[in-house]
Parts: C-alpha cells; sequence; structure tokens
C-alpha cells in the first residue's frame, strides 16, 4: 500500500512506496512510475485521462498502453458521476493502490 504524507499548506509531502512494487516486474517501468505519480495524490483523487498524460508527459497512445496495464492489475478503475435522475454527468479514473 502506499501511503502519502503531507505536510500542510504549501508543504511538499511524501509517498512511500512499497520494495515489492518497485521490483515488480509485472508491470512495466513506464506502469510503476505512473503508479507511483497517480498514487501521490491520495486514495479519492479522480482525475482525467488528460490530465494523467500531461502530468506523466506521455501521448494518447502511450497513455493507453499503461492504463491496460494498470487496470488489468487492479490499480486503475472508470468512476462515472450521476446526477440525482441517473444522467451521467462526469467521467474520471480513480488509481486504487496497492
Amino acid at each position: 500500500m502506499f501511503r502519502n504524507q503531507e505536510n500542510g499548506a504549501g508543504g511538499t509531502g511524501y509517498t512511500a512506496i512499497p520494495s515489492d512494487f518497485i521490483v515488480d516486474t509485472r508491470l512495466s517501468l513506464k506502469a510503476r512510475f505512473a503508479a507511483i505519480y497517480l498514487s501521490s495524490f491520495g486514495g479519492d483523487f479522480i482525475f482525467s485521462a488528460s490530465a494523467a498524460q500531461k502530468g506523466l508527459g506521455v501521448g494518447r497512445d502511450a497513455w493507453k498502453s499503461i492504463s491496460r496495464e494498470l487496470r488489468k492489475f487492479g490499480l486503475l478503475e472508470d468512476v462515472i458521476s450521476k446526477d440525482g435522475s441517473g444522467r451521467v454527468i462526469g467521467k474520471g479514473l480513480r488509481f486504487k493502490g496497492l
């Protein structure tokens, strides 16, 4: 499990990463780095694919490959927001962590 610590307003904080995750070669290096990056935002953070691409500095095709790997291992899930009548009002992604 990733652990985040914030140092108050404006603090940089840190993200603790399990050694087992770092050396686990089932995920590509890009997917492992993406998981570390996404975990730094905390468990309930919902983001868009375009925001992840921008933050990671990757294009659409690279993001599709990365997100496919993360989904395969249950680390990434789709989040759909609906209004009171059940109409979809937004879509995003959530990193589930280890």
